[in-house]
């Protein structure tokens, strides 16, 4: 959707609420990781893997490189063990703020931009996992832009950055197809895009080659089985060798345990609901449902939406942490709302319900499990 020429003094405007939107996200997050450590039980292997590329020592390892990478590019400038891994999670949730203004104030006011943008900047979900020592915040920052620059018509740029973000989380694989065709591009561009993403991604292949010592898309395949007894038998151990390698292939798995996967579906589906409701309270929910009806709440980045279809297929637990792919898709959708309000003036009890949902829904984020 092309946005329309704007005049000196509303450029002037948009810069300073992009400005006061990214400080404000800063100071949250900061603010956060000044009372928590930013470790899971997931940061030691990255910090793992970062000091194992600075050295050249090769070995498996149960995630994508990606993340790591980068945090052993940022420890070249950043002393410590820890401090490189929370600077790039910081750097990537402030920017996903920033391109999530520069999409809504595309395809609304400035006013109504104002809320998808201000939802993203001052979620505390999203907040508190960009000073985290996890892979998050990275990949919804690289595949979020791959999905704005598709809106815009970037076919090339775009699906080069959905391309990388496969080498930071296997969640790249549902995202970018989906994001690709649900981007306004024709069919040609839409093939260039996901050609570009393939070649991005593909390489990927030969990394793990030469670390595992064989041919594999991901090293997440091991999620692809029964379920486990409980989420806490589902995480792995630095101490478990299986963790490492996986010598099932993924048919084999497909045959072994497809009927489980199928069966287990509707509960589990159900969980990550339940998930999502916490992260985006359900009269948020009800207000993002609304705008999906409309051309300004849809884009390509609500491929973002099919990943909690697509988590009830692996053996990986219903965690809080999943739901925050979907919040910049459902804040976007707002949009939808709200320009629909706009279109009817003459009825002003129905911007006054959506306000008081809106408002509503804030605060039972603000005071729920995130």
């Amino acid at each position: 959707m092309a946005s329309r020429p704007r005049s000196p003094e509303r450029q002037w405007a948009d810069a300073l609420a992009l400005v006061v939107l990214l400080v404000v996200a800063a100071a949250v997050r900061l603010w956060l990781a000044a009372r928590n450590s930013g470790l899971t039980m997931d940061s030691p292997l990255y910090v793992q893997m970062a000091e194992d590329l600075l050295a050249g020592r090769r070995g498996p390892s149960p995630a994508h490189h990606g993340y790591s990478a980068l945090v052993a590019l940022a420890s070249l400038a950043i002393p410590g063990r820890e401090l490189p891994g929370r600077a790039v999670s910081m750097l990537a949730s402030i920017a996903l703020v920033g391109l999530v203004w520069w999409v809504a104030r595309r395809r609304a006011p400035l006013a109504l931009a104002l809320v998808p943008a201000g939802c993203v900047a001052l979620h505390p979900l999203l907040a508190v996992y960009g000073g985290a020592i996890m892979t998050e915040s990275l990949f919804l920052a690289m595949a979020f832009a791959g999905a704005a620059l598709l809106d815009a018509g970037r076919a090339r740029t775009g699906g080069s950055l959905l391309g990388a973000a496969w080498w930071v989380r296997p969640e790249a694989a549902v995202v970018a197809p989906l994001a690709v065709l649900l981007a306004p591009l024709r069919w040609r561009e839409r093939g260039l895009a996901l050609l570009v993403a393939a070649c991005v991604a593909l390489p990927y292949a030969f990394v793990l080659r030469a670390e595992q010592g064989r041919w594999t898309l991901s090293p997440k395949t091991v999620l692809v089985r029964a379920p486990f007894a409980s989420a806490g038998s589902a995480e792995w151990r630095l101490a478990d060798s299986t963790a490492f390698a996986d010598t099932v292939s993924l048919g084999s798995r497909l045959r072994r345990d497809g009927g489980a996967i199928v069966r287990a579906y509707p509960s589990r589906l159900s969980e990550q609901g339940r998930r999502l409701l916490d992260a985006w309270a359900w009269p948020l929910a009800a207000l993002s449902l609304a705008g999906l009806f409309f051309p300004a709440g849809r884009g390509p980045w609500l491929a973002f939406l099919a990943l909690p279809f697509a988590y009830p297929l692996l053996a990986a637990p219903a965690d809080l942490r999943f739901a925050q792919f979907a919040l910049p898709a459902l804040a976007l959708a707002l949009l939808g709302t709200g320009a629909a309000l706009r279109g009817s003036a003459q009825r002003p009890w129905l911007a006054a319900i959506a306000l008081l949902a809106l408002a509503g829904g804030v605060a039972m984020v603000a005071g729920g499990p995130c």
